[in-house]
């Protein structure tokens, strides 16, 4: 059993989980990734493992409208960036070393 510590209950704000970061992201005359740029160094695309395409919230005025890429890059690792669509940026969701 825990025991009673008498201080007052503290509630921290929601803060979000792997928040996407906007990438400089080159890429081929199909549309796809060919390198991003990461920390200051390029990371080249290997291999695309997988591609999705998201749509979300139409309804409102701000709609969610992207595509996603999981990409081996050079080194090995996994890289999960999307493009968004309605403002043609690319972002890092993911990069698992």
């Amino acid at each position: 059993m825990v025991t009673y510590t008498g201080k007052a209950r503290r509630f921290d704000p929601i803060r979000p989980l792997n928040k996407p970061i906007k990438v400089l992201t080159y890429v081929d005359r199909e549309g796809l990734p060919v390198k991003v740029k990461h920390k200051g160094n390029w990371l080249y695309v290997k291999a695309i493992q997988d591609r999705w395409h998201l749509q979300d919230e139409w309804w409102r005025d701000c709609p969610i409208d992207r595509l996603y890429y999981e990409c081996i890059i050079s080194n090995g690792s996994l890289l999960i960036l999307f493009n968004d669509l309605v403002s043609d940026e690319w972002y890092r969701q993911r990069l698992i070393i």
